[in-house]
């Protein structure tokens, strides 16, 4: 994905989205931090748009979208989405949160549910004091030190936040990867920002929730320990949850046809 489709404001910020797909039925898909839209991964975004009218934007202070931003908060990340929705005529949508997009869609979750369809929580957060916090070697793989290479810091990035073996079993993919990241790159100061979202959660209004979800979750993820999932879970007891032995983080680039394979089916049903 290169140039936006258009922009959407929202306050004082302008959000850059993209349409993928001419499906009757809509899916948002909203990224976590430090990435934008695209590390959703093309061959992901492409399988998706074979059956809806797929919609991401780049969150703000990132990509495309404005940035710097003076703060960011579950509620303000939430009224992007909903902006973007506006601003496509969109009344409702499916939902795929990633990581730390996961607990804004657990917001949207609960502040807007008459706008969802399904709900998809993918390698994501729950926040607060319930939450379990990341491995301190998943934290230190986001500090870059000084006169360090920044393509041999996100690739190392992505291998430590993957199941094991990914350098070996898709090199490919893990340089298209570093590729992506050489441009666009979003700055320590916003990155700081989106990390003050999983101070808060939403646990004891999910329950409320009865649109279909699920939860997928790699079980060797060091950045959102599976354990998440299994609080979700607990959250949402009406939700499937689906755990992917051998994964880490980022599934939509360790295990892309798998993780195809589990959402479309619940997308579709």
């Amino acid at each position: 994905m290169n140039e936006p489709d258009g922009y959407v404001q929202n306050g004082g910020v302008r959000l850059a989205y993209w349409e993928r797909g001419k499906g009757p039925e809509t899916l948002l898909l909203i990224m976590g931090i430090v990435y934008r839209a695209a590390f959703f991964r093309q061959q992901f975004i492409d399988a998706l748009a074979q059956h809806f009218r797929v919609v991401l934007f780049d969150n703000r202070g990132t990509g495309y979208s404005t940035k710097p931003v003076e703060h960011i908060t579950a509620d303000l990340w939430a009224s992007d989405a909903i902006a973007v929705l506006d601003a496509l005529g969109i009344e409702r949508t499916s939902l795929l949160g990633y990581s730390m997009g996961g607990r804004v869609a657990q917001q949207l979750m609960v502040d807007h549910p008459e706008r969802l369809e399904r709900i998809i929580l993918l390698s994501a957060t729950v926040g607060g004091p319930e939450g379990v916090p990341p491995e301190d070697r998943a934290l230190s793989s986001f500090v870059i030190e000084p006169g360090a290479d920044p393509e041999a810091a996100r690739r190392s990035a992505l291998l430590s936040l993957c199941g094991p073996g990914l350098d070996e079993r898709d090199p490919e993919t893990v340089e298209t990867f570093v590729e992506l990241g050489r441009t666009k790159r979003t700055p320590a100061s916003v990155v700081q920002k989106q990390l003050m979202v999983a101070n808060t959660n939403v646990c004891p209004r999910l329950s409320e929730t009865r649109a279909p979800c699920q939860i997928v979750h790699g079980n060797c993820d060091p950045l959102v320990p599976p354990q998440n999932a299994d609080i979700l879970k607990r959250c949402l007891p009406h939700a499937d949850l689906v755990k992917l032995d051998g994964y880490g983080h980022f599934l939509q680039w360790e295990a892309v046809d798998e993780l195809t394979a589990i959402v479309l089916p619940f997308l579709r049903d």
